[in-house]
Order: structure tokens, then C-alpha cells, then sequence
């Protein structure tokens, strides 16, 4: 069975692709089938370091290619997480009454000896799902509002 993907979040993990990211779309990519083996599967036919697949093809274990879904599936919106980490913030999420609601900030990463405020310049927002708002959260912080 497919997993429902809201359509206005496929625009927010466009976006989120390319500004924190430093994805591209590619369309040099081929479908293969490797049969038993490994079944289907896109194969890179392009220089770039950081691009994902334009052509997106079903599988036995989902959607194989296209643009991450980084507001809608929690493995890909930790890879945003790790990437901001990288990049020298930290990460705060919070649960609003029954998780109904979600909030996220990233801030600066503050040594203990620079004496600045653990919350200094830091970003807030507020989403239906954990990663959602980690995504606009870490735009925010893109300066992408």
C-alpha cells in the first residue's frame, strides 16, 4: 500500500533539497531491474556530487528515487538534523499537547566558554509533524521564509 504524501509538503522538501541540502534535480539517472538479485533500481549517469533523481519508480518497498521526503519521513527530515548539526546549530524539539503539534528551533552551537545564551539567535517553528517543523526550521535558519 502507498504512504499518503500531502502535496504541499512535496514543495516544502523541494525547497528543502536544494537551499539546506545542496541537492540539485538530476534527470541523468536509468531504471534497471536487477530481478532477485535486488529488484529495481535507478543507476547514476552523471558527474554531479549532489543530486537526487528526477524519474521516481515504484517498488515492493515503496518509491525508489525522486526528492527525499524530508517533511514526512523521520529518517530523512535526521538527515536535515545531522546536516545543520554539521554546519554548527543545534537541534530543540518539543511536542505540543498530544503531538498534534510540533515545534523546532536550531541555534547556533555555543561552546560553554564563549559565555552566549543557549538560545541566542536561535529559530522557531511549528508544524502538524516532527518533521515538518524540523524542515521549516532549519529553512529559517536558510533564511528562506
Amino acid at each position: 500500500m502507498a504512504d499518503y504524501i500531502d502535496q504541499s509538503n512535496r514543495e516544502l522538501d523541494l525547497l528543502v533539497a536544494e537551499k539546506v541540502m545542496g541537492l540539485i534535480p538530476c534527470d541523468q539517472w536509468t531504471k534497471t531491474n536487477f530481478g532477485s538479485a535486488g529488484g529495481p533500481a535507478l543507476l547514476k549517469n552523471c558527474d554531479h556530487e549532489n543530486c537526487y533523481s528526477t524519474l521516481e519508480i515504484g517498488s515492493i518497498h515503496g518509491t525508489i528515487g525522486g526528492c527525499p521526503h524530508y517533511s514526512s519521513k523521520i529518517h530523512a527530515a535526521w538527515e536535515v538534523v545531522r546536516r545543520m548539526q554539521r554546519s554548527g546549530y543545534d537541534l530543540t524539539l518539543e511536542s505540543g499537547g498530544g503531538g498534534e503539534e510540533w515545534f523546532a528551533s536550531f541555534r547556533p552551537s555555543v561552546p560553554a566558554a564563549s559565555g552566549g545564551a543557549a538560545n541566542e539567535g536561535a529559530t522557531r517553528s511549528s508544524g502538524g509533524s516532527a518533521e515538518t517543523a524540523i524542515c521549516l526550521a532549519a529553512m529559517k535558519v536558510m533564511f528562506v521564509e
